[in-house]
């Protein structure tokens, strides 16, 4: 909610309210977050699909921004994924670095 708001450029002031737990227990799973928070978080910056759905539902034009960032990182995505796969096969090895195991039966 704090990334939507200021990608709107709205105010936001913190208001202090004091914690009070009576006999609830805590059903906040650490592991869950650390992988749902870093998304949830840049969703909004990123959000060119669902601002292409409102754009398309109300036959308004999206934003130049709002389709050429998404598209700009599904290419350098599938630019580092190509380097990566061929860094793995030059690195294999091309010839044997010990001399062969096997022996022959008698």
């Amino acid at each position: 909610m704090l990334s939507r708001l200021y990608l709107l450029d709205a105010v936001v002031q913190d208001v202090t309210i004091p914690a009070r737990y009576g006999r609830e227990v805590s059903n906040l799973s650490i592991r869950r977050v650390l992988f749902e928070f870093p998304f949830k978080l840049t969703a909004p910056f990123y959000g060119a699909s669902s601002s292409n759905i409102s754009s398309s539902i109300f036959r308004v034009a999206a934003p130049t921004g709002t389709v050429i960032l998404p598209t700009l990182s599904v290419i350098l995505a599938i630019q580092i994924l190509l380097s990566a796969i061929e860094i793995d096969l030059n690195a294999a090895p091309r010839k044997a670095i010990s001399k062969t195991l096997y022996r022959p039966l008698n």
